[in-house]
């Protein structure tokens, strides 16, 4: 199993992918390029850069520190947001497009699963 930590804030992002037999591969956002950049928007970067980063079909373990990732992913907010055209409400969800990133990088892997950091 390879595992995929990221931690991400407003204006800075980490990103660890330690593979099954402890290799580990670390890259950390420059800040003078991602300042005033949200949280958001970092964390769907990151985790779609780790996944990129794993190049054969792997069961995944990623851990990350934002709740809205977690929970879109685990509790099926993304497959209804797809499913609506990614329509929410009166408009279209944010940064739809990183979504689209990331779930394209989740389905080069055997098994991906999402945990709270």
């Amino acid at each position: 199993m390879v595992t995929l930590d990221v931690t991400a804030s407003d204006g800075a992002w980490s990103l660890r992918v330690t593979d099954s037999q402890g290799k580990e591969w670390v890259k950390t956002a420059d800040p003078d390029v991602v300042s005033g950049i949200a949280g958001s928007v970092l964390v769907l970067r990151a985790v779609t850069l780790g996944l990129g980063r794993i190049k054969k079909s792997e069961e995944v373990l990623v851990k990350v520190n934002s709740p809205y990732v977690v929970n879109a992913l685990n509790k099926g907010w993304v497959e209804s947001w797809e499913k609506a055209h990614w329509k929410r409400g009166k408009g279209l969800v944010p940064n739809y497009q990183l979504w689209q990133k990331l779930l394209m990088a989740v389905e080069g892997h055997y098994s991906v699963r999402f945990e709270l950091a």
